[in-house]
């Protein structure tokens, strides 16, 4: 939760210079070890904004083990709170609070936030409004407390729009991309890579970059790749990201609606398909575009999903995508994509299979997506964030 306090400036006095990291935000203090760029950061980049300004922000949350009651990141204050209610408690009395922006619909101090009189913004980061009617009801009640929310796709805002939010309150504004980065060449050469990931020059690489829990369907992009590997043997499956699918900490995982995910381990030994199936684990964002500079198609086989940064991160890249057809995607990519139905692996590998056999498609797709992706880029939507906090800021 980001915390923006007022010190009594008036916004439409504030002249911020280019929107560059600034004050004790510095960039060298964010790039070792970051999976995302810091341009993508999307905690920190509103910080960057009122830091400018001259405004004070701090971010809030709720204690977790062996973590700081209180630690600075990037120059920016982190405060923990022993729970929902002492984080609310200590808004409510906070007196000079300009702007409140709350993150992730499920999570109670940000949905119950604006209970405290705050002015606040949401990002649910999710377009599902409950897993039961009383929870949906209890969102959409909550969700119109909120001075502005903000959807991350046009599919996103529909589904708000379409359950009674006020046109007016909910902003399509989609994470920033660092275009700039991706869509340039990595400082190792192409076969030094290769060599670090275990590929060959001859290899058709297929890709995939995601932080692995079950909905995003690991195991329906191993059994596509299966078939697709019988035919062309010269192709490699690189998985890059933490392996999620186990971690207790995701407790939706345990849902019926994931009964029939497999464990890609097991699909990998039933084809036999040890060596050809590269995982990589976690990269920073460097180890990123390093993957992406080697790959020949990306990946995602997600549902469902709202933004997902590493698709677009592909997509300035200039890699041709296989996206799962859900509206978060369609609505968004349109043509710029070849889709096929979120585990359905015999439809997943005939987009691999049409991918491989047009070159010509592949090319046109690459040149397409990464003019496509200019509109997501740092300084586009950093220009759209000030405009919006100005607006809000100078209703006080």
């Amino acid at each position: 939760m980001h915390i923006l306090g007022n010190d009594g400036k008036n916004p439409k006095e504030i002249h911020p210079g280019p929107h560059e990291l600034s004050g004790s935000i510095r960039k060298a203090d964010l790039m070792e070890g970051r999976q995302i760029s810091w341009k993508e950061d999307y905690v920190l980049n509103p910080v960057r904004l009122v830091k400018q300004w001259g405004l004070k922000s701090e971010i809030w949350s709720l204690q977790k083990p062996h973590l700081p009651d209180e630690e600075t990141y990037g120059g920016v204050v982190i405060k923990r709170f022993p729970g929902t209610f002492s984080l609310l408690w200590n808004l409510l009395k906070e007196k000079n609070v300009a702007l409140v922006l709350a993150h992730l619909r499920p999570y109670p101090p940000a949905i119950l936030s604006p209970l405290t009189g705050k002015p606040c913004i949401l990002i649910p980061h999710t377009y599902e409004l409950g897993s039961n009617w009383p929870i949906k009801k209890i969102s959409l009640f909550l969700m119109r407390r909120f001075k502005k929310v903000i959807a991350l796709t046009p599919y996103e805002r529909g589904v708000y729009l379409s359950n009674g939010l006020k046109e007016e309150r909910v902003i399509l504004l989609p994470h920033a991309i660092d275009a700039d980065f991706f869509s340039g060449a990595p400082k190792a050469s192409k076969a030094s890579i290769q060599k670090k990931f275990s590929i060959s020059n001859r290899d058709f690489v297929l890709t995939s970059i995601s932080n692995f829990r079950k909905f995003k369907n690991l195991d329906t992009i191993i059994e596509a790749f299966a078939s697709f590997n019988k035919r062309h043997p010269s192709s490699k499956l690189l998985i890059v990201g933490e392996n999620q699918l186990k971690n207790p900490r995701y407790r939706d995982q345990s849902a019926s609606r994931f009964k029939g995910v497999r464990d890609p381990e097991e699909i990998i030994s039933q084809h036999k398909l040890k060596g050809r199936v590269i995982f990589t684990g976690g990269l920073n964002f460097e180890g990123v575009r390093e993957a992406l500079h080697i790959s020949d198609i990306f990946v995602n086989n997600s549902d469902p999903e709202t933004m997902g940064i590493s698709v677009y991160e592909a997509a300035a890249a200039g890699i041709p995508s296989c996206l799962p057809s859900i509206p978060s995607f369609t609505a968004v990519f349109g043509s710029h994509a070849l889709y096929s139905p979120p585990r359905d692996p015999e439809q997943l590998a005939k987009i691999f299979e049409q991918y491989f056999s047009q070159p010509a498609l592949r090319e046109s797709m690459r040149r397409e997506l990464q003019q496509f992706i200019r509109q997501f880029d740092y300084p586009v939507f950093m220009k759209k964030l000030e405009a919006l906090y100005r607006e809000l800021i100078s209703r006080r």
